[in-house]
């Protein structure tokens, strides 16, 4: 074991067990975004604690006395993963903690059971630096941005959705190397499945203005979708990604949805970003409210 690994270890107590799953998970990262990344992918395993729930535990209650917010982190139970640093300004320096909290627990012997996990850590190698400005703290995390107070607070996050399904992107190749292109993400009951297809396809909408695209490029990425979409483009796309999850979690509760109509939704906003019409709110959201009051 490197010395690496040996202070990763030591830092947070981990098991023999899990150090196994995380060499395996930090080489298939390292492996996706590139070596250029791997500098950046080390310095954020040793600043994220990784934390598995005991059976006993209340989850709220113990992220929130470790990063020191009082918040409702986990609103949900089917949430399996939650990530998130938190930072706090204090005599002109900003500080921060990270946690990665599982609800369930990892199998070594099992790689399907990596995929919280690497979905996680994918969003954490994506964070851009905190800033302060107008007594708020600013930060990233790929293409959602996010405002907090000096105290750690969440005040507002934008373009959730967008970056769930980018990041769904990513989580879906990484977990394809670390089971030789196995990952059926379908066969999870995701409520990102939809996003991740619908992502897919931009990718390769977006190979058609730039044939060596790829997302994977982290910053290049990013900028790039930006800048070929405005941030009206960004925002417009986000609206109808939040549409995807919507869709997805209805149909892994029973209901029927015709999944028809987000074809038709994403074949008027490719055909209006071609157009540069960047504009033709009215074209987006008739189309949108089409699925956006299904039962």
């Amino acid at each position: 074991m490197s010395d690496f690994y040996i202070s990763l270890k030591n830092k947070y107590n981990y098991s023999d067990d899990f150090m196994i799953v995380l060499q395996r998970v930090i080489d298939a990262l390292i492996k996706y975004y590139g070596e250029s990344f791997r500098k950046r992918i080390l310095s954020m395993m040793l600043d994220v604690n990784i934390h598995v729930k005991e059976s006993f535990e209340d989850s709220n209650l113990y992220i929130s006395e470790f990063l020191g917010v009082y918040e409702n982190h986990l609103p949900y139970d089917t949430i399996f993963g939650y990530a998130t640093t938190r930072p706090f300004y204090k005599n002109g320096v900003i500080n921060s903690k990270s946690i990665i909290y599982l609800t369930e627990k990892i199998d070594v012997d099992d790689v399907m059971s990596y995929s919280v996990l690497v979905h996680e850590l994918c969003h954490f190698v994506k964070q851009t630096p905190f800033y302060v400005s107008r007594d708020k703290i600013y930060g990233g995390t790929g293409l959602q941005t996010e405002v907090y107070n000096f105290d750690g607070c969440l005040i507002e996050k934008f373009n959730t959705s967008f970056e769930e399904a980018s990041n769904t992107f990513d989580e879906v190749n990484v977990m394809n190397i670390l089971t030789d292109f196995k990952y059926d993400l379908s066969s999870k009951n995701s409520n990102y499945y939809f996003s991740y297809e619908f992502f897919s396809d931009l990718v390769d909408y977006m190979r058609k203005f730039d044939q060596n695209f790829q997302f994977n490029i982290i910053d290049k990425g990013i900028s790039y979708l930006i800048s070929t979409f405005s941030s009206y483009g960004v925002q417009v796309l986000n609206y109808f990604f939040d549409m995807c999850i919507e869709m997805n979690y209805r149909m892994n509760n029973g209901k029927v949805v015709d999944k028809n109509k987000l074809y038709e939704t994403f074949y008027v906003l490719t055909e209006s970003f071609n157009r540069k019409n960047l504009y033709e709110k009215y074209d987006f959201s008739c189309n949108m409210i089409k699925f956006e009051k299904i039962d």
